[in-house]
Protein backbone atom coordinates (compact mmCIF):
# COMPACT_ATOMS: atom_id res chain seq x y z
CA UNK A 1 0.00 0.00 0.00
CA UNK A 2 1.65 3.12 -0.69
CA UNK A 3 0.39 6.23 0.53
CA UNK A 4 1.06 10.06 -0.15
CA UNK A 5 1.69 12.11 2.81
CA UNK A 6 1.39 15.62 2.87
CA UNK A 7 -0.58 16.20 -0.03
CA UNK A 8 -3.17 18.81 -1.24
CA UNK A 9 -5.40 18.99 -4.45
CA UNK A 10 -5.81 22.47 -5.54
CA UNK A 11 -8.34 24.11 -7.88
CA UNK A 12 -7.01 26.04 -10.57
CA UNK A 13 -8.66 27.68 -13.24
CA UNK A 14 -9.17 25.66 -17.16
CA UNK A 15 -6.73 28.15 -18.78
CA UNK A 16 -3.93 27.77 -16.38
CA UNK A 17 -0.97 26.84 -18.25
CA UNK A 18 1.60 24.73 -16.40
CA UNK A 19 3.62 22.03 -17.24
CA UNK A 20 2.61 18.35 -15.83
CA UNK A 21 4.58 16.98 -13.29
CA UNK A 22 6.53 19.68 -12.65
CA UNK A 23 5.69 21.34 -8.92
CA UNK A 24 4.78 25.63 -8.95
CA UNK A 25 6.82 27.46 -7.05
CA UNK A 26 3.64 29.00 -5.61
CA UNK A 27 2.61 26.25 -3.58
CA UNK A 28 6.44 25.34 -1.94
CA UNK A 29 6.94 26.53 1.20
CA UNK A 30 9.98 28.84 2.11
CA UNK A 31 10.09 28.38 5.56
CA UNK A 32 11.27 24.75 5.07
CA UNK A 33 15.30 24.04 4.86
CA UNK A 34 17.40 21.12 5.04
CA UNK A 35 18.10 20.07 8.42
CA UNK A 36 21.64 17.92 9.04
CA UNK A 37 21.05 16.94 12.73
CA UNK A 38 17.22 15.57 12.08
CA UNK A 39 16.36 12.45 11.06
CA UNK A 40 13.56 13.61 9.27
CA UNK A 41 15.99 16.15 6.91
CA UNK A 42 13.81 19.12 7.23
CA UNK A 43 13.54 21.30 10.17
CA UNK A 44 11.29 24.80 9.96
CA UNK A 45 13.21 28.15 9.79
CA UNK A 46 11.12 30.76 11.09
CA UNK A 47 13.90 33.26 9.89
Amino acid sequence: MMMSLNREVKRVPFDFDWDLHKVWKGYLNQHYKICQHCEAGFKYKWW
